[in-house]
């Protein structure tokens, strides 16, 4: 279906040609004018009708000819009017009977527009509004009811006159109709007033709004259709809740905005955290410092002098923003839409409604920009107040302008913060300052800064009221007004305090100096454990006494002259005569005298990680089982375990442990002495040990001699097994790789004999070598003698043939023959004739069942 202006034939450019040939050709006396007129508002012409606001660049008059030949349309006029019919059309606000005439439908509406405009004088100029009587008849009714109703029920015709023009750039995206271009479409002569001109227009918008026949979206107004208009009442009667509108503000201006949650003070670079504050009402976690933000539609946008009289007694930064009432309302309707558009996705599919719904959000969306860039210039505007006084900081840039003036707040109310000397601390400076060689406060270490008199002036006090002060405690105390000092300047004018003797500090009851306090200090979690205390006065017999107590138990002079110095070494020499008790008695296995050290090494772990105070006052109090302990006991174990004593007991202990078995064979008595001597408690005092030793050396050699014979034994044991068998007539009989076959197996008997040690094991080697390796050798040399049997042949009729079976002879050693003799013993010669005759019975009755007897 044609609809009006749907087909174009003619660009703009095309159009307006032939409208000022056909319509708007001049006599030679209007040229005049005409030409006298441009030449009088000729540099006018070059801003009068230039579009701004992000609009799009509508063309201006070119020359003199131009201006004669347009006027009175400004050329802006067809390139616009034919985008918003094309708009309108594309939008389907014409009726259907209506078909395009393209260039013929415009030059019907602007001869209409130049009838309406015969009897005007020269100078004035057609608005954009009357384009909108060429293309009534073509609309339909439901486009423009909201103009006739307007036109019925508005007594403001000027105002009618805004809603029509607003109604013709409706959909032409490009247009932006804000206050400034809406009047240059309203421009009805060249000498017309700009502000009253804008005046009108501001209140003619206002009235529309009211009526919810247009809506305004940050600077930009459009026009209501009859849909929209209910969607925007709808929008409108949404109850919005403050809370609702301080945290969007809050999201803008501190998330958005500002953006941070801390901000660096430049000259000692910390970083400072602050609460935020929208209209002096905390929003989130509280701090000592404040930005306090005054907003648009808070109480005192307008009293600008009353927040600085505030600002007197408050550690705050205010930002007085002025009075704008139009971000206020954007601000409701921006939360009422978003709200809106949320619902409204809930409900069942709608078309129209949630294609203008679909509108609202994109509408939305740049509301929202237009939000933040109006609230960051009314925040780079704004006033700046702390503790009474005005801020002269230039900038349009609200961040950098907060951040400037936040510097100022931090030294108005931290007035001790030039204590630190401007001075930045970090992490790394803690390593330093624990350190007793330190000059990272005071002249080389030595003297305290006006800061540490603070902090120990302050550490002194709770001290006298019975308060133990934590490092948290102090930091808190430090980093508060009128100090704000960095937590880490803090830590580390502690640990100088400590390192400088002035204090003490203990982790759990045990006193932490150098790097150990460093690693602490550093542990956020360790800060409550921290207890910091003044050091102790001593007297000098007290500090004698000590010192001489030292040098007697670790057997050198102590170095410290103060008590701070003195307990230092005490405790780092308590350590290490512990460790070293510590080494010796985890030999306990090895040396079990040694558990007799554990009761001392209880009593120097108890004096472990002390306060150095009671070094001086009670380790003194010890000194006599300190002593005893040490000269009865540590004394002679280190001299026994540094000696020879030590090394005749390895020697005994490596004896029991492998030769256990041939002692009980060379001499059990003496083992049993040895034994009872190791197991000696108190084997590491006087010379038990060392009497021992000529008794450990004869044991040995006894055992080495003892061993060696059995050797010996074993070897000529084998030795007359092999003179006999090679005098066998059956083993000469053999080939050589038989004989060599034998005699190996005899050799073999001796090989390794002299890794063996144990002398029941050698002794059992030579009872198998006179008693069973014989027979064991006859045996094999049987077998070798053996004729090999002939390979299996099937005889007559596949029967298998008989072998006769193969019987080897077997051996008897003659000590295994068991003689039947019915005396006990002999005793006469009868007796040995009767037993040696019952003896060669036995011996024949062998040899009939045809064993040989070995001899």
């Amino acid at each position: 279906q044609a609809r009006f202006g749907n087909r174009v034939p003619l660009n703009s450019a095309d159009v307006a040609e032939v409208i000022q040939r056909r319509l708007l050709s001049k006599t030679p006396e209007a040229a005049v004018t005409l030409g006298n007129l441009h030449d009088r508002e000729e540099n006018n012409l070059k801003t009068l009708f230039d579009f701004a606001d992000g609009s799009i660049k509508l063309k201006n008059y070119r020359d003199r000819d131009h201006f004669i030949a347009s006027y009175p349309f400004p050329p802006y006029q067809y390139t616009l009017f034919q985008m918003a019919i094309t708009s309108l059309s594309q939008h389907n606000a014409f009726e259907g009977k209506h078909s395009s005439v393209g260039e013929r439908s415009m030059l019907g509406v602007f001869q209409e527009v130049s009838k309406k405009l015969k009897g005007q004088e020269v100078g004035g100029l057609a608005t954009f509004d009357l384009m909108f009587e060429g293309i009534r008849t073509a609309l339909k009714s439901s486009a423009q009811q909201s103009i006739q109703i307007a036109e019925k029920n508005l007594d403001d015709p000027f105002a009618v006159r805004v809603l029509k023009a607003l109604f013709l750039v409706k959909y032409v995206k490009e247009f932006k109709p804000s206050v400034r271009n809406i009047s240059i479409l309203l421009l009805s002569e060249f000498d017309a007033e700009q502000s009253q001109q804008r005046r009108r227009i501001e209140e003619a918008l206002s009235l529309l709004e009211r009526n919810t026949l247009i809506q305004r979206n940050g600077e930009v107004y459009e026009f209501l259709t009859n849909e929209e208009k209910d969607v925007e009442a709808e929008i409108k009667s949404i109850d919005i809740d403050p809370s609702e509108l301080t945290r969007e503000l809050e999201t803008i201006a501190f998330d958005t905005i500002l953006r941070h949650r801390k901000i660096r003070h430049l000259a000692t670079n910390s970083e400072y955290p602050f609460t935020r504050k929208l209209d002096d009402h905390a929003v989130g976690r509280e701090y000592e410092l404040a930005i306090n933000i005054v907003s648009p539609f808070g109480e005192d946008a307008g009293s600008p002098e009353a927040v600085r009289m505030k600002t007197m007694s408050r550690e705050e930064l205010a930002v007085v923003m002025k009075a704008d009432s139009n971000f206020v309302k954007d601000l409701i309707l921006f939360k009422q839409t978003d709200k809106f558009i949320r619902q409204s996705r809930s409900g069942s599919p709608q078309p129209g409604r949630d294609r203008i719904v679909s509108e609202k959000g994109e509408q939305n969306s740049r509301r929202a920009k237009d939000l933040e860039m109006r609230l960051r210039k009314l925040m780079g505007e704004a006033r700046l107040f702390v503790r009474g006084d005005e801020l002269d900081i230039g900038g349009e840039e609200p961040q950098d302008r907060i951040i400037k003036a936040f510097q100022s707040l931090v030294d108005k109310v931290y007035t001790n913060l030039p204590m630190l000397r401007g001075v930045s601390y970090s992490e790394a400076d803690i390593n330093k300052a624990v350190q007793a060689e330190s000059s990272l406060f005071g002249s080389e270490g030595t003297g305290l800064g006006e800061a540490e008199q603070d902090v120990l002036g302050f550490i002194n006090a709770q001290a006298r009221n019975g308060v133990k002060v934590s490092v948290k405690y102090l930091a808190e105390r430090f980093t508060a007004k009128p100090y704000g000092w960095p937590a880490t300047a803090v830590f580390c004018l502690a640990g100088s305090l400590v390192a400088k003797g002035s204090i003490e500090a203990r982790v759990d009851s045990t006193v932490t100096e150098g790097l150990d306090l460093a690693k602490a200090l550093n542990n956020s979690h360790a800060l409550p454990n921290i207890l910091l205390t003044p050091q102790q006065e001593f007297s000098a017999a007290e500090i004698r006494k000590a010192k001489d107590l030292y040098q007697e138990l670790f057997s050198k002079p102590a170095a410290g002259s103060d008590a701070r110095s003195l307990g230092a070494e005490w405790a780092a020499s308590v350590k290490e005569l512990e460790a070293e008790v510590d080494r010796l008695t985890r030999q306990a296995h090895d040396y079990p005298f040694l558990t007799a050290l554990e009761p001392f090494q209880q009593h120097l772990r108890s004096m472990m990680n002390k306060p150095a105070a009671w070094y001086i006052i009670e380790a003194p109090k010890r000194e006599d089982e300190l002593l005893d302990a040490k000269e009865d006991l540590f004394d002679k174990v280190k001299t026994f375990m540094g000696g020879a004593q030590r090394g005749i007991y390895d020697d005994a202990h490596e004896a029991i442990a492998s030769q256990s078995a041939n002692i009980d064979h060379v001499d059990a008595k003496a083992g049993q002495t040895l034994r009872a001597a190791l197991a000696d408690p108190d084997c590491f005092k006087g010379t038990a040990i060392q009497d021992l030793k000529a008794d450990l050396y004869d044991l040995k050699t006894k055992v080495e001699l003892k061993v060696l014979e059995e050797r010996k034994a074993v070897a000529a044991a084998v030795e007359d097994v092999a003179a006999k068998i090679t005098q066998m007539p059956e083993f000469q009989a053999l080939d050589p790789a038989k004989q060599a076959r034998i005699t190996a197996r005899l050799e073999n008997q001796q090989t390794g004999l002299n890794s063996v040690n144990l002398i029941p094991l050698l002794q059992n080697k030579t009872m198998y070598a006179r008693n069973d390796l014989t027979g064991e050798i006859i045996a094999e040399i049987d077998r070798l003698t053996q004729p090999q049997q002939e390979p299996f042949r099937p005889g007559p009729g596949g029967e298998e043939p008989t072998v006769p079976a193969t019987t080897l002879p077997t051996t008897v050693n003659v000590r295994q023959i068991a003689v039947s003799f019915p005396k006990v013993y002999l005793s006469d010669d009868t007796d040995v004739a009767d037993y040696l005759e019952e003896f060669k019975k036995t011996l024949l009755e062998q040899i009939h069942a045809g064993k040989k007897v070995i001899v």
